[in-house]
């Protein structure tokens, strides 16, 4: 019986074509968040073969069936490989013959059938089904056992096919290849994020759009190294920088690793770009003005300033007016607790900020705020991986809410994107946003260390704040700027939508203020807030404001089980009559 078996097998393998060891997929899907859009980044594992995957920009991924697949490449096999996939027993021999035997046993420990004794000659590849149309099979378990070259190694299988039909194929039953595959589960998982498990009946799976909850902000990414262009000017002390700012045309200018200063400010007279020859290798002693056109670039810096009269309005780097187009990227901040701002663009069209870490300013990290205020920017700012610390006056409050902020925003528009920032150690608000910006999306966002986390000014609409985390030690973690007399009894702008976040700020999480109206807070979870989760003092009335406004705010599948015994979820209480903490 044993011989008489082996012998059919091996003449049904030589009918067989010969098939190439290509990845195939096994699941494929796009991952996405709550409002549709495509996350990159994030990890697609299947668990049990520990099996990878990372989302493309797209949020696409494809996890690829490779040697590792439910057994992977047995000890001593060298090159040798094998796998189990749709039906097949797949064996890919090494730079040498590879003696292989495999045997298909039911449940019991019974043979069912051989499914391939031989050799594989170098290099060439062959497969061979696991359940031959020969072999009487049924529903159930069974294993599969192989061995290579002396080495034994097993799959285990969970047959579904239907006992006795004649007409099933191998290669073709979906029942058959969804039988085959060990039951797994798809996690999705990114930096900083809690993994969402997706049980997965079987491999060869196309999850099309796949949610992912996810209520922490992935980290900021940190300066990173690049390319220098070909055909720029190199400087190598302060006097040879100052030489190439005097150029009238824009070009390329790296700086040699050293010391550059000067006894004010450098202010090039064209929009020069300005590239570190090693990523942190060069310092600026002095800011820069860069007002002298479009299209200013600074790649790879260390600027450290301490000095009011070498930033201009106490910047240490300024735009003026003109100086659209900005790029800053890859840099380091230092601003000694003397500088009032790191940037200050007062020219804010398609500015660019990426991968900076910014220290000890008096005002603000980054201010972007036009001349005219009432201008859109074209297109809207792109910040991103911003690391920004420890911005205080020396007299803490000094400005009644107009400074003192990570980042201060007052001009964007609905492409304005603000995504990967931390900030930390503030004395007024985390991230304030107001005047003139009108939509926008800010995502992984991370504050903690400050009175206020995320501050919406007058003039804000229709912008969304998701993935964030707002630490414990902020007072009040998101305010929504009530209507008053200067504002004409307006809120701040209508369509804002808070969501997917962890909010622990200890006071109050979020407080929607007098005249506020249309807003929306979704899917945040509430810790430790001893007043109240959400304030939702719009619903009182003030000046023309009837009170009425507060009925049309949204608070939709949020976790408040975190919160203080004695807090209230959502409160019509003003903040300001808080006590706790």
């Amino acid at each position: 019986m044993y011989t008489r078996q082996a012998t059919l097998v091996g003449i049904l393998l030589a009918a067989l074509p010969l098939e190439p060891l290509f990845a195939q997929a096994l699941v494929s899907g796009r991952v996405v968040d709550h409002s549709g859009n495509p996350l990159s980044d994030v990890e697609a594992r299947l668990a049990v073969k520990n099996l990878s995957a990372t989302t493309d920009t797209d949020g696409t991924f494809e996890i690829q069936a490779d040697a590792t697949l439910a057994g992977g490449t047995p000890t001593g096999l060298a090159a040798s490989t094998v796998q189990m996939h749709n039906g097949m027993f797949r064996v890919a021999a090494g730079f040498k013959p590879a003696r292989v035997s495999a045997w298909l046993f039911d449940g019991r420990g019974r043979v069912v059938s051989v499914v391939f004794e031989g050799f594989v000659a170098a290099g060439a590849t062959f497969a061979a089904p696991v359940f031959p149309k020969t072999a009487a099979v049924a529903q159930g378990f069974y294993v599969l056992q192989y061995v290579i070259d002396g080495s034994a190694g097993r799959f285990e299988i969970c047959h579904l096919g239907h006992p006795g039909s004649q007409s099933f194929s191998v290669a073709m039953s979906p029942g058959l290849a969804k039988g085959l595959a060990a039951p797994d589960t798809l996690e999705l998982s990114f930096s900083g994020c809690a993994t969402k498990a997706i049980p997965l009946d079987g491999y060869g799976t196309d999850l099309g759009d796949v949610l992912l909850s996810c209520n922490l902000p992935r980290p900021p990414k940190v300066p990173q190294s690049y390319t220098l262009p070909t055909g720029g000017i190199r400087v190598t002390n302060s006097a040879g920088l100052l030489d190439a700012l005097s150029g009238g045309t824009a070009r390329d200018i790296v700086l040699a690793d050293g010391t550059y200063d000067n006894g004010e400010y450098f202010h090039p007279n064209a929009p020069h770009r300005f590239w570190a020859e090693h990523l942190g290798g060069a310092t600026l002693k002095a800011g820069l003005m860069l007002d002298k056109g479009e299209g200013a670039q600074v790649h790879g810096l260390r600027l450290d300033v301490n000095s009011d009269k070498k930033g201009y309005e106490s910047a240490i780097i300024h735009t003026g007016r003109t100086g659209n187009g900005l790029k800053v990227m890859d840099c380091f901040f230092e601003g000694n607790g003397i500088m009032e701002l790191g940037i200050l663009a007062r020219a804010v069209h398609g500015l660019v900020f990426q991968r900076l870490v910014m220290r000890d300013f008096q005002h603000d990290g980054i201010r972007i705020t036009s001349y005219p205020n009432d201008v859109t920017p074209s297109p809207g700012p792109h910040l991103s991986d911003l690391d920004i610390a420890n911005v205080k006056d020396p007299d803490p409050g000094c400005c009644n809410g107009t400074s003192e902020d990570g980042i201060l925003l007052m001009n964007g528009d609905s492409a304005t994107l603000v995504e990967r920032v931390r900030v930390r150690n503030v004395d007024w608000m985390g991230v304030s946003t107001s005047g003139w910006v009108r939509g926008g999306r800010w995502r992984d966002i991370d504050l903690d260390s400050s009175f206020t986390g995320f501050y919406i000014e007058h003039g804000t609409n229709n912008i969304i704040l998701e993935r964030f985390h707002i630490g414990s030690r902020v007072q009040e973690g998101i305010a929504f700027e009530g209507g008053n007399e200067w504002s004409h009894y307006a809120g701040v702008g209508e369509n804002i939508v808070v969501q997917d976040g962890v909010d622990e700020a200890y006071q109050s999480g979020v407080n929607i203020s007098v005249c506020n109206k249309n807003e929306t807070i979704q899917r945040v979870v509430f810790k430790g807030q001893c007043f109240a989760a959400i304030s939702n003092w719009a619903t009182h009335p003030f000046g023309t404001c009837t009170g009425e406004e507060g009925a049309t705010n949204k608070f939709i599948d949020n976790d408040y089980s975190g919160i203080d015994p004695g807090a209230e979820a959502v409160t019509l209480k003003w903040t300001g009559s808080a006590s706790c903490k």
